[in-house]
Order: structure tokens, then sequence, then C-alpha cells
């Protein structure tokens, strides 16, 4: 009978491996813990060592994607990381490891002048801080600071001039004093009243978006996400149209795929996992986004593309496959595990998601 490997259990693991885009090709378990405060790090060593690298995983992704600027994307990585973490720590949904994972999100969200979501990521990231670390006041202070920015972005003025206040008054108690640090705030602060926010290069409008009574962080993002996609669709931004984010499949188009559909779209998806090698352990796409990254010069439809998609899926996962079609028994054999859901939590419910994940092998011991 196979047994839990864990952290506690497997001092030196092997950590999962990055991305080569990522800018580093493996990280150590310790390196992880090392960032953790020594009283947090037991929810951690208690995980799945695998398990828990590959949820992490996400979270490194998502700082690439965020340093390539590509912040839809970072924020969709860091809510994978955030979700599964949550889902292996249920009793620990407020632990350090995601101050980091905050921090990123809520400077995507301000890159995407969505402030209300950059202020409550801050906020959350604030809150863990402070109860953890209360005497880290470099990294307390850090936060105030990010607060701040949010705020001066909203132009609440107020508010802005409190956290960078609060910020300044932090760092004067550590025993370490960062004389530029500080400037740099006071800076921020004596321009704070007099700051014009010129948004006329903003690619999207800014509008107010605001946490619903009882809404919790989770729901606010993906209901920020949803607006940022009809915000972008409104001024020509985005390389979808709105209406494929909300489209619902027909069962009938399917009807409408041959061979040569079926055959081009095959080609591409293995194509895209072979050229891709994927960033991650998963990815979630629907059907234009597949044709915006891997067929963009087709004239095929989303809806057709998403039809064939299925059919393909359908068929990779049928055990009596015909062993003549070269084709899909590729991508059966092939390192990848293909799926599909209309009930995914990042998307409208009923819209068709296609999942591709890397085959994990077994690492329990006999």
């Amino acid at each position: 009978m196979g047994c839990r490997q864990s952290i506690l259990s497997s001092p030196n693991p092997t950590p999962a491996s990055l991305s080569s885009q990522s800018s580093a090709d493996s990280i150590e378990l310790e390196e992880i813990l090392a960032e953790i405060p020594i009283h947090c790090r037991q929810p951690l060593i208690n995980l799945p060592v695998q398990q828990f690298l590959n949820v992490y995983q996400h979270h490194l992704v998502g700082k690439y994607y965020f340093g390539q600027n590509k912040f839809l994307l970072a924020i969709a990585h860091e809510f994978q990381a955030m979700s599964q973490l949550g889902d292996m720590m249920p009793n620990h949904k407020d632990h350090f490891i995601f101050v980091d994972i905050c921090n990123i999100v809520s400077s995507c969200f301000l890159e995407l002048h969505v402030v209300e979501g950059a202020i409550l990521t801050s906020q959350w990231a604030l809150n863990i801080t402070e109860k953890y670390t209360p005497t880290n006041y470099k990294t307390i202070s850090y936060q105030y600071s990010r607060l701040g920015i949010a705020y001066q972005a909203k132009q609440a003025w107020k508010e802005a001039r409190y956290y960078l206040t609060k910020a300044i008054d932090t760092t004067r108690l550590t025993n370490e004093i960062d004389e530029e640090y500080i400037r740099k705030l006071e800076a921020d602060f004596d321009l704070i009243k007099n700051r014009i926010i010129d948004n006329t290069q903003v690619s999207m409008t800014i509008h107010e978006l605001q946490p619903n009574p009882g809404e919790i962080m989770e729901d606010f993002c993906r209901r920020a996400i949803t607006e940022m996609i009809a915000c972008n669709a409104e001024h020509s931004t985005l390389a979808s149209f709105k209406s494929e984010f909300e489209r619902l499949p027909n069962k009938q188009t399917e009807s409408e795929v041959n061979d040569e559909i079926l055959n081009e779209v095959s080609e591409n998806l293995e194509n895209c996992v072979r050229v891709s090698a994927l960033d991650t352990e998963e990815v979630n796409f629907i059907a234009a986004q597949f044709k915006n990254m891997c067929m963009k010069a087709s004239p095929l439809l989303p809806a057709i593309i998403e039809a064939a998609l299925t059919t393909i899926i359908d068929r990779i996962k049928d055990e009596n496959l015909d062993a003549d079609n070269e084709q899909f028994i590729s991508l059966k054999q092939s390192a990848f595990i293909f799926s599909y859901t209309d009930e995914s939590e990042n998307y409208k419910k009923g819209v068709r998601v296609f999942e591709i994940r890397k085959k994990i092998e077994s690492t329990d011991e006999q």
C-alpha cells in the first residue's frame, strides 16, 4: 500500500520543475520555507510534497507573467494557487504564504486600473502580515505603502495620506532605518494632494468596483475579471469578442465538424502543447482563446473549433479509439491529459472551458 509523502518525512525532496521561461530551472523546498516565518511552517510541512510544489508553481508562473506585463494571465495563475492552497489548508486560509500571492494580484489589479481589487488584496496581505509578524516593521511598512499607492490611484487622498503616514511611522521602528525608502515615502506624501492622474493613455475606462456586502475576496476578484472583460470589449482591447466569454456550446454544431476540420484542430492542438510545453501543470482556455493563441490565421469560427476540440477530447478518452487514427493516438499517448467542463469557476456557468494537464507520475512508495 502506498504511503503519503510529506515535507516532514522527506527533508530533501525534489521540487517541481519550473518552466525555462520563468528564469529558474528548479526551486528547493527549503527555499520556499525559508521565506515563511518559523511558527507558520507546520501547516506546509504537513502537506504532500509533490502536490504542494505543483500548486505553488502556479504562484511562480504568476510572478513570471507579472514580470512580462501579462497581468490577466498572472491573476489567473495566482487565483489557481490561492484557491488550491486554500483547499489544501482549509483551516489556514489566512496563512502567511498568501501574502506574496496577494501582493502580485494587487499589483496586477493596479496595472489594470481595478483599484478596488488592489485595495482589497493589499488589505488582506497587511492583515496577514500584522497577524503573524507583528514586529516585522519593515514588511508591515511596505504593506502600508502599497495601500497608500492603491488609494492614491483611486484619488482617495485622505486614505492615501493615512497609509503613507503609517508606512513612514512604522519603518522608523526598525533597527536599521532605510533613509532612501523614507525619502521616497515622504516625497509621495508631499505630492499626494497635488498629483494629477493622467488617464488619457489608459486603454480601458477606469470605473469603480466595490465588493458587495459579505462578498469574499475570491468572489470579488472573479467578478472583477468579468467586468474587466466587459470593459476591454467595450474599448476594443480584447483579443476575442465579449460574446465568446458568454456563448454556450451547441451540440448540433458538432455535426458540422468533418474530418478535415478535426485534423486541422488536432494538429494545432498537438503543436500547441509540443511548442509551449505548458508553463505550469495545467492550463485552462475557451475556444476563442485557443484560436487566438494557436489558430489565429484559420478561418474557422470559435464555435466550430470548440465543437472540434470537444469531439477530439471525447475520442481521446474513448478506450476503443481506432488504432488507425494516428493523430488522435499521438495526443492520447502524449504527456498530457485533455478534458473540458461547462462548470468552470472562472467563467460564466455553462461556458465550455478546456483544460490541459501534465500527467504526473505517482511518487507513492510500495
